[in-house]
């Protein structure tokens, strides 16, 4: 269970609040391991150690307060001692909320959660053909991209961003998008455009922009092979149908008519 590093969220945090996403089936299972005797579960365990599950993990994942029982399996304290590092001085933790706001004390059971979306007309694309990237272009621009949001992941503060995800850093669907709408962006203003509501990738819009200019060379090479790939196939087409065309014997050619000889000596 990752239930440790949520633990440092910090007061600029607004209702910090870890969430868990637990299968119908781990559920199922967590149940079984409780009615179960140990003995029967390591059994079980032993038949398949990718489905076994600890009794304490059961135990937190049924029970209608999470944290009530996860602090006496662990024999949390009520309140923690202040800590006099200058970290939790200048940025102490978040206390805890007057009412347990668990998914045990609070569902979150609602017909509005789990409707589903309503479908979107896929709008017309505006980018002429010729300005569209090519399947492997995007492919290939995406892994820099990918590349680029590690590395900002790596530089990113443990203390403000140490729990948001990689992919938060610069989501898929935003590398995409970026992707189609490539030719689109000509300026730093238009990456800010697609990445401002990213937390992750503030100070990093200019850097975003200057790797974005350095996929056009590639972009353009690509594309140049890929013209020169073209050609090549057409000739060595046209050379078959060429080829296909001729006479394949002497005897076969339609301007050739028969001779017929006589020997002299003969005659």
């Amino acid at each position: 269970m990752f239930v440790q590093k949520p633990g440092r969220a910090r007061p600029n945090v607004a209702n910090p609040r870890a969430i868990f996403y637990i299968s119908a089936a781990r559920a199922a299972k967590a149940s079984k391991v409780l009615a179960q005797s140990d003995a029967e579960n390591a059994v079980e365990a032993k038949k398949d150690a990718t489905v076994a599950m600890d009794r304490p993990v059961a135990e937190i994942i049924t029970a209608h307060c999470k944290p009530l029982v996860q602090d006496e399996l662990y024999d949390n304290p009520a309140s923690d001692p202040v800590c006099p590092c200058k970290t939790c001085l200048a940025f102490p933790p978040a206390t805890r909320p007057a009412h347990c706001r668990c998914s045990g004390c609070l569902p979150e059971v609602s017909d509005e959660l789990y409707a589903p979306l309503p479908k979107e007309k896929k709008a017309p694309n505006e980018i002429p053909q010729s300005q569209r990237l090519t399947k492997p272009m995007k492919a290939a621009g995406i892994i820099q991209l990918q590349e680029f949001r590690l590395s900002i992941w790596f530089e990113g503060s443990d203390l403000t961003q140490g729990l948001t995800p990689l992919e938060e850093f610069l989501p898929d669907v935003i590398m995409q998008e970026l992707m189609d709408r490539f030719s689109l962006v000509k300026t730093v203003a238009d990456v800010t455009r697609f990445v401002k509501n990213l937390s992750g990738m503030a100070g990093h819009h200019e850097e975003l922009y200057a790797l974005l200019v350095e996929l056009k060379p590639m972009f353009a090479q690509m594309k140049k092979d890929k013209a020169a790939e073209k050609a090549a196939e057409k000739l060595g087409e046209q050379a078959v149908a060429s080829s296909s065309s001729l006479p394949s014997g002497p005897n076969e050619s339609p301007n050739t008519s028969s001779i017929a000889t006589i020997d002299p000596r003969v005659a």
